[in-house]
């Protein structure tokens, strides 16, 4: 019998801070690529591998032109930027071609919720308030603090 092994490409596009060697994003996609394919049960005779384009923070021109050059080497999906100017401009790409477009960022469910072809992985913000709500009343606080980050 001949064992045949399929080879996919996962296709991301990450932005660069200048005293970041790496994005966290960036990290969990690796991170994720290399879980799947040590436990072969998830996808057997496949193997996934990555190919990682990397752009300065706020450029969209650069996302724009990277995210043509993943298309056209061939995608099921397109994963990243995470900043809003970049998301917009690949996100319209991806909308135009029908390609799914895969994000980490926050994005309130009532603003362009009729797009088909984005999907966001971050948690949703119901869900966030939620778990902090069952926290306090589980712990019976009488007061809580929430620190954030905002990256704009």
């Amino acid at each position: 019998p001949v064992s045949l092994t399929l080879t996919y490409a996962g296709r991301g596009i990450f932005e660069t801070v200048e005293n970041e060697p790496v994005n966290v994003e960036e990290l969990a996609f690796k991170f994720a690529v290399t879980s799947i394919n040590r436990n072969r049960t998830l996808m057997p005779n496949t193997t996934l591998t990555y190919d990682i384009q990397k752009i300065n923070l706020f450029d969209s021109f650069e996302a724009s032109r990277r995210a043509c050059d993943q298309l056209a080497l061939g995608v099921a999906a397109l994963f990243g930027p995470s900043h809003s100017s970049s998301v917009s401009a690949v996100q319209s790409i991806c909308k135009a071609l029908e390609v799914p477009h895969i994000q980490t960022r926050w994005k309130h469910p009532s603003v362009d919720n009729r797009d088909l072809f984005y999907i966001n992985l971050y948690p949703d913000y119901a869900a966030i308030s939620r778990a902090v709500l069952d926290l306090v009343l589980y712990y019976n606080w009488k007061t809580v603090t929430v620190v954030y980050e905002d990256s704009t």
